[in-house]
């Protein structure tokens, strides 16, 4: 009896330790499915073009899944797929059906390496513990980054800076901004508008670590008005104005006759739109710079379209 028990141990421990290769079919027309591996075996059935399938054994040039036999001459041997979960405690199995024989047992949770449909069935998916039922399985969804709150200081523009109240669903467009001062600060350029009448504002000024607010959100403020530049620039011209736009200046925190955003201005600037884009659901299409609404050179640093979207707009 012990010797009965001894050998059943060692088959189940076989049965749990097929290790198996995901194949992916590269084919211009059809693949055949042999019964027996040799090129004179009796075909079986084809498989096609980009279809994949879990072989349990290759040996000479062969591999065998649960249909019979196929070439490896015409296929690729494939590890990246896309990232599932189970749904429930499962059994991955040598076929597409629970007549055959179970590879691995896996718990609720763990993450699967998902290929595709079987080719013969509509219900069972290639994985990279063998075949399981598809519907058992689900695609693991990326987590959603999380803005981190920002901390905005306050430091109110004079009155006579910028213009009236506006709803905030009025707000279509984060418009950016640059200073143009070599060496400058956020709190600098708040203190400034709050102490002078310069008939000019922004809603926010933003250098590396710091974020100040100069004229409220459903305030608006005069940052996009004017002319338009002979430029090359100006495509949102009458289109995006002061009254559906939210400004945010950028500082250059370095003072080294070159004028241009550091990246952690840039970066907490980043989060910032972020934030705005979310709050008023402002689409990322609509986070333009100033040189887009009249033509004026600014940020003057970003008036190329390439290294726009390269240093700030790809980054959204």
């Amino acid at each position: 009896m012990k010797l009965i028990n001894s050998y059943l141990i060692i088959l189940i421990s076989v049965a749990y330790a097929i290790a198996g290769t995901i194949y992916k079919v590269k084919v211009d027309t059809s693949l055949n499915i042999r019964k027996a591996a040799k090129k004179t075996g009796a075909i079986v059935g084809t498989l096609k073009n980009g279809q994949y399938i879990y072989a349990t054994s290759v040996a000479k040039g062969w591999a065998k899944f649960y249909k019979g036999y196929v070439s490896t001459d015409y296929l690729t041997k494939v590890t990246s797929g896309s990232s599932y979960i189970a749904t429930n405690d499962l059994s991955f199995r040598t076929g597409p059906s629970t007549n055959y024989g179970i590879i691995s047992t896996k718990k609720k949770g763990t993450a699967i390496t998902y290929f595709g449909k079987d080719p013969f069935t509509t219900t069972w998916s290639v994985t990279n513990y063998g075949y399981v039922n598809s519907k058992y399985i689900k695609a693991k969804t990326a987590a959603k980054p999380t803005t981190p709150s920002l901390k905005i200081t306050q430091i109110l523009s004079n009155n006579k800076n910028y213009g009236g109240t506006r709803s905030t669903s009025a707000i279509k467009y984060i418009v950016i901004h640059f200073t143009a001062n070599d060496g400058d600060s956020a709190t600098g350029n708040g203190n400034y508008f709050h102490k002078n009448v310069v008939k000019a504002s922004a809603h926010y000024f933003v250098d590396d670590n710091t974020i100040v607010q100069s004229v409220p959100d459903n305030y608006i403020a005069w940052a996009v008005g004017g002319d338009k530049y002979n430029t090359k620039g100006g495509r949102l011209y009458k289109k995006a104005t002061n009254t559906n736009t939210l400004s945010i200046e950028l500082c250059d925190t370095v003072k080294n006759k070159k004028i241009k955003a550091t990246k952690k201005t840039i970066d907490l600037a980043l989060s910032l739109v972020r934030q705005k884009m979310k709050q008023y659901n402002i689409s990322k299409s609509n986070v333009i710079r100033h040189y887009d609404v009249n033509g004026k050179p600014c940020p003057a640093y970003w008036t190329d379209d390439t290294l726009w979207k390269k240093e700030f707009w790809n980054q959204i």
